[in-house]
């Protein structure tokens, strides 16, 4: 009898998942040969040392790891607390205690942070000069960075927030002085969830670093490794990195399986850490991803397209070639015919596990039960991916986009069908990657093809004849309890043992069974349990099982030896498909209805745009507003009654922003868009206790840092500048700010209460006065009604923070004296103007920004120039004859003007 009759009903409840090994410390000196992995200890010595040669006995100590006293990370993959130096030599003449296996989730749930961050920083006059190093345990690529940053560490804080990484570690020398370097206390404060750890500062050695690489990387990586070993910083960090994880998480990657990448800050908008904090960009004030921007992008299936979505938020390409590739393929998924989409659709979920296959650029130790289980299953999903990676190619080539074309080309690659040729040689054809622990197990014991390995042969027929014998056993038992609904199940926890349905067996007592019953449980009114006889078969057939998997695993390490040959192929094809699902996530947000695909030029011009995030989570449509910036009409200041959505709309322009430069279409009718550098925002209000600075002070520090930084292509959105200080004060400086900011030819942004502030349009042309609409209620004059829409000018509301508090019930007889004592301020206060004194220079501004929007977009004529040129003529004389002293008016002709 065949072993499917057992499996082929069904599954065990234990979902089979991906486990990496963590621990703190090595358990015992040894020699580290390419064939530790996982923390697996490897006694033979067969290949050839690639490491840099030193005594790990003597210098374990001296890299031992040391915790700051801060808050760890939730735990998701890292759960062992960090030890300290004594703990070590303990630890050294005691083999430690392995933690329990971290077990990775699906590809559906949320990401695990599993990202380790290097970082050093140059001394003397090298200071600013910051290497970085960083990879994901679940994901080899190794990638490299080296900033010359300024003294507020801005795009080094930017780098680490977009790698999010669980562990930073960082040389001993950062904690010299007594409250740290700067470096150090900057990362501390931005980033609390990240556990922040030291090591000797000559671990950080630029030779072993080179040494690692070069044995390390895939030969397709040669020409980048040619550009990171100059960069001594960077390199140094390597080195510290990868020794890192070899004695602190046990992880060595197999010679010449290692992807290396190099990514610096240029072609890309620099978003600050604080920026994506307060746009809640990933993470919400909560510090989960609910109602984020992410969350509203999200459509991925795939680890690889979350990462890359993420990545994109936080980093946008300002690379104009990137974005139209993007939107070109976007806009052609959406017109694509809907069988197409259906099919793309459902060919990308059998994708979902593909970044699992980085696993096998591991090498497992032959005895190690667990990790070959790992081993058996990681084959199988990879003979599984390239089964179906040929419908997926076939599917693509209905598309001509460039991004999607280069994409299939990477996925055509004949490494891939000479990988299936060579896994074809070894395992069964019928043989798949299964989940569920009962048929994982069967899918790995009889993987391996008949008459390759005599002794597999003999074990598997052992072990077939022990689940013959066992279900002999469950039927006799059934017999001894009068039902025929026994059946054999087989899991993780139990093993193989009895199942039945309550209302299948007559006279069973759960708290009272029959004394042949073992261990019985009752779940859902399903009985499970065992009996003697079952229990000392089950110890034998699990015997069985271990022989075969060591056989089986001996059989599949000699198969991976030769698929290593092709293991770029591997990352192509995890990049391919992780892209493909960004693109693919893009074009299902952007099938909502009023998306649009946005262009880009030299101003910002947006038709009835509304903001993403309300899009989505709102279950009514939010408001439409307009939105228009020029280097010529650069600072919009936006003014308006409490809760009218200032703060919402600023945040808007922002968030399209992002939108627009990762490729994606925007929510509006028509959307035009200049590319951004840098993006700046002034939000929020509170202090800070741990630096005890009050709330004035860290507004001034941000701005502070805002404006040397501040190019001529950046974004800047400010909420209620200066308002942390006295009205007098706060408003001058809020003047002088903008009046500096405004002439760089940035895009700004200004939501403020303060109508000095709107005089500003007075005097210079290249200001906009707009504010949130809200009319007095039908009900009461004294309410507002809010029409969160925008429109030209300066509020003509008063009152409305008085307003507000009558409308959120304080009591009457405040609200009134307040109203008393406004009026006594408001006849004290000296009188703004009103008249401008530029009218005519404004004219003569909105007369060539006409012009200049013409020749943007192709409609400049004869015509239509001379149809501007005399409307700007007629403004300009009627503004003459309103300024004029009448008893000269009579003087004056129109051909002097």
């Amino acid at each position: 009898m065949t072993p499917e009759r057992y499996f082929g009903v069904t599954t065990g409840s234990s979902t089979d998942t991906s486990v990496i090994e963590c621990t703190q410390l090595l358990s015992a000196p040894r020699r580290i040969t390419q064939n530790d992995s996982f923390g697996i200890p490897n006694t033979e010595a067969d290949d050839i040392d690639y490491l840099p040669k030193y005594d790990v006995s003597r210098k374990l100590e001296d890299f031992v790891i040391n915790s700051t006293p801060r808050q760890l990370i939730k735990p998701k993959l890292f759960t062992t607390p960090i030890c300290s130096v004594s703990a070590v030599s303990s630890a050294v003449q005691h083999k430690s205690h392995k933690p329990p296996l971290a077990k990775k989730t699906d590809s559906k749930s949320e990401m695990i942070n599993s990202v380790i961050l290097v970082l050093t920083e140059g001394r003397g006059s090298a200071q600013g000069e910051i290497g970085l190093a960083a990879i994901d345990l679940k994901r080899p690529v190794l990638i490299l960075c080296q900033i010359s940053d300024t003294q507020t560490y801005m795009n080094t804080i930017n780098k680490i927030n977009i790698l999010n990484p669980a562990e930073i570690l960082v040389p001993n020398t950062f904690m010299d002085q007594i409250q740290g370097t700067l470096l150090y206390n900057t990362i501390k404060s931005q980033f609390p969830l990240s556990a922040i750890l030291t090591a000797s500062r000559k671990h950080f050695s630029e030779n072993e670093g080179k040494i690692y690489l070069r044995n390390s990387i895939i030969p397709e990586c040669t020409s980048t490794l040619e550009q990171v070993l100059p960069k001594f910083y960077a390199v140094s960090a390597a080195a510290a990195l990868l020794k890192h994880i070899e004695f602190n998480h046990n992880v060595i990657f197999s010679s010449n399986t290692l992807q290396i990448e190099y990514e610096g800050v240029e072609k890309s908008m620099f978003v600050d850490a604080n920026t994506a904090s307060r746009l809640e960009l990933v993470l919400n004030s909560s510090l989960n991803t609910k109602n984020t921007l992410f969350d509203v992008l999200n459509q991925c299936a795939t680890i690889g397209g979350q990462r890359r979505l993420r990545s994109s938020i936080l980093q946008p390409s300002s690379d104009i070639l990137l974005i139209h590739n993007r939107q070109e393929a976007v806009e052609e998924i959406l017109s694509s015919p809907e069988q197409n989409f259906v099919l793309l659709r459902n060919v990308i979920q059998k994708f979902t596990d593909v970044e699992q296959l980085y696993w096998l650029c591991t090498k497992v130790s032959k005895n190690t039960q667990q990790q070959s289980k790992l081993q058996g299953n990681y084959t199988l999903l990879l003979k599984t991916t390239l089964e179906a990676l040929p419908a997926l190619v076939d599917i693509l080539e209905s598309f001509k986009s460039e991004y999607i074309s280069s994409i299939r080309k990477t996925l055509s690659n004949s490494g891939y069908s000479k990988m299936l040729e060579i896994i074809e040689i070894t395992i069964n054809k019928e043989s798949t990657r299964s989940k569920g622990f009962s048929q994982s197990q069967f899918q790995r014991c009889f993987a391996i093809k008949s008459n390759l390995n005599p002794l597999l042969d003999v074990a598997r027929t052992i072990y077939s004849e022990l689940i013959e014998e066992f279900h002999d056993k469950v039927k006799t038992i059934g017999e001894q309890l009068e039902t025929e609904h026994l059946f054999a199940q087989n899991s993780c926890k139990r093993g193989f043992h009895v199942q039945v349905e309550l209302k299948n067996i007559k006279n069973f007592n759960v708290k009272h069974p029959p004394s042949i019953c073992k261990n019985v449980e009752c779940v859902k009114n399903i009985v499970k349990f065992t009996t003697e006889d079952l229990l000392v078969l089950n110890i034998r057939i699990t015997q069985a099982l271990n022989e075969v998997e060591i056989l089986t695993n001996a059989i599949l390490n000699e198969m991976l030896k030769e698929l290593r040959k092709y293991i770029s192929c591997i990352y192509d094809l995890c990049n391919g498909i992780a892209d493909l699902d960004l693109i693919f996530s893009f074009a299902q947000y952007s099938m909502h209805s009023g998306s649009t695909k946005p262009k880009f030029g030299q101003y910002m011009d947006i038709k009835s745009s509304r903001h993403p995030i309300l899009d989505i989570i709102n279950s009514v449509v939010p408001v439409d507003n307009d939105i228009f910036a020029s280097t010529d009409k650069n600072l919009n200041i936006i003014t308006g009654p409490n809760m009218g959505g200032k703060s919402i709309y600023i945040r808007q322009v922002a968030l399209l922003q992002i939108i627009a430069q990762i490729g994606c279409f925007v929510p509006a009718t028509f959307a035009q868009f200049r590319i951004c550098d840098r993006l700046f925002t002034r939000i929020g209000f509170g202090d800070s206790i741990e630096s005890n600075a009050s709330t004035w002070v860290l507004e001034i520090k941000e701005l502070n840092g805002i404006l040397p930084s501040l190019t001529k292509h950046s974004l800047v959105i400010i909420d209620e500048l200066c308002r942390a200080t006295s009205c007098e004060e706060g408003s001058s400086l809020a003047w002088a700010i903008c009046e500096h900011i405004m002439q760089s030819c940035a895009f700004i942004f200004f939501a403020t209460h303060s109508i000095l502030i709107t005089k500003l349009q007075d005097l210079y042309c290249n200001v906009l006065n707009y504010h949130m609409e809200a009319l007095p209620s039908k009900d009461s004059e004294s309410r507002l009604t809010y029409t969160y829409k925008l429109c030209p000018g300066v509020t003509n509301i008063d009152d409305y923070g008085l307003t507000l508090a009558r409308d959120v019930k304080m009591p009457e007889h405040l609200i009134e004296n307040a109203i008393e004592i406004e009026k006594c301020l408001r006849q004290t206060r000296v009188a703004l103007p009103d008249n401008p004194s530029n009218e005519a220079d404004m004219i003569l501004d909105n007369c060539i920004q006409k012009l200049l929007k013409m020749k943007d977009t192709e409609c400049l004529s004869i015509s239509n120039i001379q149809s501007v040129v005399l409307d700007m003529m007629n403004k300009l004389k009627e503004n003459r004859r309103k300024n004029i002293d009448p008893l000269v008016e009579g003087i004056d002709s129109d051909d002097e003007i």
